[in-house]
């Protein structure tokens, strides 16, 4: 439902994007990962919503990353033990309220893209729209004791449908790409006419002069101080 998903959202702004955010502290101020991983956070674009953790850059060798996936569960259970600091989630809730109503470039298409999140999951992305009724409604839950740390136990602890990603960049991707190229170029040369030769040799001289000539400036239009 509508008033679930914003707690997500909520909760994801709580767990990661304030200096005091539990994974912050652990996972970038700990030195596990230079930023967190794209697509942190929970979204709602896909059929199944998704709530996402992880960090780039982090040890390609299998204990770095058993770490980083150890750190956030042990992250994530102290949380749930200890519970969030108060004034912290009245900030989230603060702070989301008003992203939520502060008009920008993007404001109409980003409110676009939030309602069809909700449609796909088979929620009425209108119901959203109802910014301080649903962020009224966070903060009575709150109130009741242990909202969003209930949460974490619910939707990240105990839910058996997890993913670990590991995304391990090639080291001689680059190399191995340039080398393809090269090869490419090869056989296309050697496929070309004398002809073909000398008109893409004609092609090159062409531009190279054209890019090379001084630009006739008196085709612009002028602004005089008398205008």
């Amino acid at each position: 439902d509508t008033k679930t998903a914003l707690a997500l959202s909520v909760l994801s702004f709580l767990l990661h994007d304030m200096p005091s955010s539990p994974l912050y502290k652990a996972l970038l101020e700990g030195g596990l990962g230079t930023a967190y991983c794209p697509g942190y956070g929970y979204d709602t674009a896909f059929r199944r919503a998704m709530f996402t953790i992880g960090v780039t850059n982090a040890g390609q060798d299998q204990t770095s990353l058993n770490e980083v996936e150890q750190t956030i569960l042990k992250t994530l259970q102290d949380v749930v033990e200890r519970g969030f600091d108060k004034t912290h989630i009245e900030a989230a809730l603060h702070q989301i309220e008003v992203n939520a109503k502060k008009p920008n470039a993007s404001f109409g298409f980003n409110l676009l893209m939030n309602i069809l999140g909700f449609e796909v999951n088979g929620i009425d992305g209108l119901q959203q729209l109802q910014v301080s009724e649903n962020i009224a409604f966070l903060r009575e839950k709150e109130k009741e004791g242990r909202y969003f740390e209930k949460l974490v136990e619910k939707y990240l602890l105990n839910n058996p449908h997890r993913v670990r990603l590991e995304q391990t960049p090639d080291q001689k991707a680059i190399e191995q790409e340039e080398a393809r190229e090269k090869e490419r170029l090869q056989k296309e040369t050697e496929r070309l006419t004398d002809a073909e030769r000398k008109a893409i040799a004609a092609d090159y001289d062409g531009l190279r002069s054209l890019q090379e000539k001084h630009p006739d400036l008196s085709c612009l239009p002028k602004l005089r101080l008398t205008d």
